[in-house]
């Protein structure tokens, strides 16, 4: 199973690598055809449209991985169930449009709710082969499915903002990569549903997802619950402005996310019996993690200026400051995330539904107490947020397989040397560093000097996942030359 897992996360890898520079270089340009306003629009819209799409997903996908049953008939009820709540989802957005255009005072969102109301659907019905294939370990198509969905997403959203559509061209990406995904998934997996309902196996699907939908619902509000409070009280500008920097602090956290969440969960699903063997490819999964997020993350937060300068423009200045301390975030949450597999794994999601439900008034607490000093403030309420969650969370899914708080801290100890080793060298280059406007050059001159230190300090450090993950790259090279 190594072998395979091994492959699987070597295709899932390269694939999502390819999608996010794909959608990375087309938020570049976007950023410079679209305004902060657009942006903040179109991010009113999402906090209501993915805490439908979480309401949407009701567990269902992650039922049919953990089930023992892969039959027609409970494949097919898992189907049906989740394709009922998308049609209810998608009559709310398109009647009750005009509530969430009262609700930020934004005319605009009324038609953009409507259309965007189709994404329930399309996500829907690709989200059941994407789970068969997941089951079945074939993530080379949903690799390959997922590029194919960035690209051409992203090339119609170019096009369309070229074109002076403005935010349309935003629903348009979303729309597009979700029904290219969709169809591309439908011929790989082969599968079609039956009429098939089977009340047995609906009452299984709705036991396991009911507590992964509620804990799901919880946390999505408390992932989204600061840009809710941004765009009510603060405005579609700042909301916009707060959106392009945790944007870009998510996309390492969704390459790795995208990269092992699938993968892990799938193989951590087989070892629910054997939690020696669980507990030794959960350790290793969060070492391979933070091999490469550590350092990104503590660039991000250094480089923030320089960053945002290079990628976006002077218009999204104001989105430094807050990048900064959202990437000590996302610094964090790349080793938390990962106890969502302990809880799915192990069928401990009522336990996750808990731990959700006691943070919550923490949440609203923290936050509320932010917008008092405005956008930088509710930035710094949810980091606070976010390192009460990631102490919780970690004693309690690390308890379950023997992996607590220290537990992780000597873990990953040598990665955090040698980033603590990158930072100071980077933090002195900026500091010496006289030019008065940042440049590219000067951009990658700087991550270039932070990149040879953590790999010098890996080196000193004997770092099992730098030096194979060196070996393999090595192996490689001398293949391709």
């Amino acid at each position: 199973m190594n072998k395979s897992l091994a492959n699987n996360i070597s295709w899932t890898f390269f694939s999502r690598f390819g999608a996010q520079a794909t959608q990375l270089a087309c938020s570049v340009f976007l950023a410079r055809m679209l305004t902060p306003t657009e942006y903040g629009i179109m991010g009113m819209l999402v906090v209501f449209s993915g805490f439908a799409q979480a309401i949407g997903d009701a567990g269902i996908n992650s039922a049919v991985i953990y089930s023992e049953r892969n039959d027609t008939a409970f494949i097919s009820t898992a189907f049906w169930i989740q394709t009922s709540i998308n049609i209810a989802l998608v009559a709310l957005f398109y009647f009750g449009a005009h509530y969430i255009a009262d609700f930020y005072s934004e005319p605009e969102l009324y038609d953009i709710s409507r259309v965007m109301s189709l994404n329930f659907v399309l996500l829907s019905m690709g989200q059941i082969q994407s789970s068969i294939l997941a089951r079945e370990m074939n993530f080379r198509a949903i690799s390959i499915g997922n590029y194919l969905a960035a690209l051409i997403s992203s090339i119609v959203a170019l096009a369309m903002a070229y074109a002076g559509m403005g935010i349309w061209s935003l629903a348009a990406m979303t729309l597009t990569s979700s029904l290219v995904l969709l169809v591309f998934l439908s011929f790989s997996s082969r599968w079609l549903p039956s009429f098939q309902f089977e009340r047995k196996a609906a009452a299984a699907i709705i036991r396991y997802g009911s507590y992964l939908l509620s804990n799901n619902s919880l946390n999505y509000w408390m992932r989204n619950g600061d840009n809710l409070a941004i765009g009510k009280f603060l405005g579609a500008v700042d909301l916009g402005v707060y959106n392009r920097a945790y944007t870009l602090m998510l996309l390492p956290l969704q390459n790795i996310g995208a990269v092992l969440g699938q993968v892990m969960f799938a193989a951590m699903a087989r070892l629910k019996d054997d939690i020696p063997s669980l507990r030794a490819l959960y350790e290793k999964a969060i070492k391979q993690i933070a091999l490469i997020a550590f350092p990104a993350m503590a660039g991000l937060c250094i480089l923030s200026n320089e960053v945002i300068a290079v990628l976006y423009g002077d218009q999204w200045s104001a989105s430094a400051p807050l990048l900064r301390v959202l990437s000590l975030v996302g610094l964090l949450q790349c080793i938390v995330f990962p106890v969502g597999w302990i809880y799915s794994s192990l069928g401990h999601t009522r336990s996750q539904f808990r731990i959700t439900l006691a943070l919550f008034p923490i949440f609203l607490v923290t936050i509320g107490v932010g917008m008092l000093w405005g956008l930088i403030g509710v930035t710094v309420g949810y980091a606070v947020w976010a390192v009460i969650s990631a102490v919780w969370n970690i004693s309690v899914a690390g308890g379950l397989i023997g992996v607590g708080l220290w537990r992780y801290l000597f873990v990953l100890r040598k990665k955090v040397i040698s980033t603590v080793a990158m930072a100071a060298v980077v933090v002195a280059t900026v500091h010496f560093n006289e030019a008065p406007n940042s440049s590219l050059p000067q951009l990658m001159f700087q991550t270039a000097i932070g990149a040879a230190v953590y790999c010098l300090s890996c080196l000193i450090l004997r770092d099992d996942e730098f030096l194979e993950l060196f070996g393999k790259l090595a192996r490689k090279a001398r293949l391709i030359s």
